[in-house]
């Protein structure tokens, strides 16, 4: 936006320099994700302004409803247009990939399918939520040696194949073409169960006030802690953790919310911390 990155500039070919820099990188431990936020916020040109900031700095002539008018639709920033910055923002998150640790466990992954799944991130508005849940799960099959990945499709799920060379655009496409439907979290539980599959952390992707959209005669049985209780005794596995990632709203839905029970995690949005 001000010009220091200019063709040829000093400036421009020390930026360059550094985010070429793998030894830099794998020194100072950043994690992938806060490259690929980086990423996506240079791409379109900054931050995005927070709505009630706009609405203030806005003339005070503006009628209540073109104020009401912006808060819902606030101005999208403009895109930068800098393939020399991108490019090696691009390299810096392919050896940014080597900072990744295994922990060793089991993973199960559930992800909503929607399009839902299209807008935005909370606290990272340059981001999707599809964007986010993919880039998470990629992240996961390039660390862990044991991670199976699966759409929520109603009363079923729908198994999806994806690897550690899978590139974010090949996974979507391959989640996107999956049978999906409404999002359930008991079947993938019971898919475990009958599957025999030993799993140490479940976590589950999704949009957000899925619970809403259950018939009420279902919604019982779709509360988390049970399910995953019932999932402990019947694989003997006392131990294996849960974790909810809704990622467009500060609350997970009251289905999930388990009053600080051991090895239950809820995330609200996406940032760098969430890894």
């Amino acid at each position: 936006k001000l010009g220091f990155l200019k063709a040829n500039s000093t400036i421009q070919a020390k930026v360059i320099e550094a985010l070429n820099n793998a030894e830099a990188i794998k020194a100072c431990g950043i994690h992938p994700v806060e490259i690929f936020i980086g990423m996506k916020n240079f791409e379109k040109g900054g931050k995005p302004m927070d709505p009630k900031l706009k609405l203030h700095l806005d003339s005070k002539e503006n009628s209540e409803k073109d104020k009401e008018e912006s808060t819902k639709n606030p101005e999208p920033p403009k895109e930068i247009k800098c393939p020399p910055i991108m490019n090696v923002l691009n390299k810096a998150l392919k050896h940014s990939y080597q900072n990744l640790a295994s922990t060793g466990r089991r993973i199960l992954i559930g992800i909503e399918i929607s399009q839902k799944m299209d807008s935005v991130c909370l606290t990272s508005k340059n981001v999707t939520c599809l964007d986010a849940a993919t880039f998470l799960i990629l992240n996961l099959l390039k660390s862990e040696k044991d991670v199976t990945v699966a759409v929520f499709n109603g009363s079923k799920v729908s198994i999806v194949s994806l690897d550690k060379n899978t590139t974010i655009g090949q996974a979507q496409t391959k989640l996107k073409q999956a049978k999906s439907g409404m999002v359930m979290f008991t079947p993938l539980f019971e898919w475990a169960i009958n599957k025999k599959k030993q799993i140490d952390i479940f976590i589950n992707f999704f949009h957000h006030q899925w619970f809403t959209s259950i018939p009420i005669d279902c919604r019982e049985q779709e509360k988390s802690l049970n399910m995953l209780n019932t999932y402990r005794k019947r694989m003997s596995l006392p131990h294996t953790k849960l974790i909810s990632i809704c990622l467009s709203a500060p609350q997970v839905p009251s289905a999930s919310l388990v009053d600080g029970s051991l090895n239950v995690l809820d995330i609200s949005g996406f940032s760098k911390e969430v890894p």
